[in-house]
């Protein structure tokens, strides 16, 4: 056994589990590491004569274990069916060629892989360098949030499509919600990781996966949306995606969804409890969070990021950007 395994300094118990960054350069031992964390498997190495590493950096939000996984080498991983939970998994960089029972896909950092807890799993590749995110939720943790959301027991294993397209309007609302999350559970002083706010967050990102992917309760959760219809709002959430920097009103947003203002306001408030154009502000906000993170100080601006995406007073969207975030949007930009 190599025993390579970075333990966390302890930290403040009000923030939260500490993480665990974990390295093997022993099969065995990184079999371990494994099955301590997500699952039993197997994990076969294709080239037994190349050097081996694996690292893992894990934490824990709330229920959910949420984690980064990385191989140097090809692996082939296989799980018997998982029972104890569902799982998502998204290449960070890269790709990997995975299944769920006979299902089976190429996950890419467009489009993530979900699993049953009532299929055997095969995930391999590495054979060029890739980062996977891993998110296990735990099965009755999952089924009874669901049960909550549609007044009733969820009595069969949910029946997830293997593949989610992250680029899927509500998909990547949803992704852009983990990005973020993601950052913040790497830092030791952030919000999120105390304790009183993992449990909260652990719910929205299951409600999130929930109305987002394909599986055979979908109809009872769309069925509980009043107001307009979920396509009329969806539609909505499309148009606003695909411009959002464009200058737009809820009336125009109505008469392009075939439906009435009250309606759709009534539709996004019991969707996402919050109004179109408040739903308009955060996409807007999201894509300018991008922007800043990419640029430097010395090729981009704050006052042209936020022209670009339709804000047009300054100072209300550095303030803006500031409630969203909890930082500048200058500090972004320099970071």
């Amino acid at each position: 056994m190599s025993n390579n395994v970075v333990r966390p300094v302890p930290g403040n118990a009000a923030q939260g589990p500490e993480p665990r960054h974990l390295r093997s350069t022993d099969v065995d031992e990184a079999r371990s590491i494994g099955t301590d964390l997500y699952y039993p498997h197997r994990l076969r190495v294709a080239d037994l004569s190349a050097d081996f590493r694996m690292r893992v950096d894990a934490f824990d939000a709330g229920p959910l274990t949420v984690g980064t996984i990385e191989y140097n080498t090809n692996v082939r991983v296989e799980t018997q069916a998982l029972d104890v939970a569902y799982h998502l998994n998204v290449p960070l960089e890269g790709q990997l060629r995975t299944s769920s029972g006979k299902n089976q896909i190429i996950a890419t950092p467009q489009r993530a892989a979900l699993y049953r807890r009532d299929q055997p799993t095969v995930i391999e590749g590495w054979d060029r360098h890739c980062r996977m995110l891993a998110i296990k939720i735990p099965r009755g943790v999952l089924e009874a949030h669901l049960g909550t959301l549609i007044g009733k027991p969820v009595t069969k294993a949910i029946a997830f499509e293997p593949s989610l397209d992250l680029r899927d309007p509500w998909a990547r609302e949803w992704w852009s919600f983990m990005e973020i999350l993601i950052r913040h559970l790497g830092n030791p002083n952030s919000l999120v990781r105390n304790p009183m706010m993992l449990t909260s967050i652990a719910d929205s990102v299951m409600t999130g996966l929930l109305l987002s992917s394909d599986h055979q309760y979908r109809p009872d959760l769309e069925a509980l949306t009043p107001g307009a219809a979920p396509a009329a709002v969806r539609k909505a959430v499309e148009i606003m995606e695909s411009s959002p920097q464009q200058p737009i009103t809820v009336a125009d947003l109505a008469a392009a969804c075939g439906v009435g203002v009250r309606s759709l306001q009534t539709g996004f408030k019991s969707t996402f409890e919050m109004s179109p154009l408040a739903y308009l502000r955060e996409i807007r906000l999201l894509r300018a969070q991008r922007e800043l993170m990419t640029g430097s100080p010395e090729t981009s601006a704050v006052a042209e990021v936020a022209s670009a995406w339709g804000f047009s007073h300054l100072g209300r969207f550095a303030a803006d950007y500031a409630a969203r975030f909890g930082e500048l949007p200058s500090d972004t930009l320099r970071r």
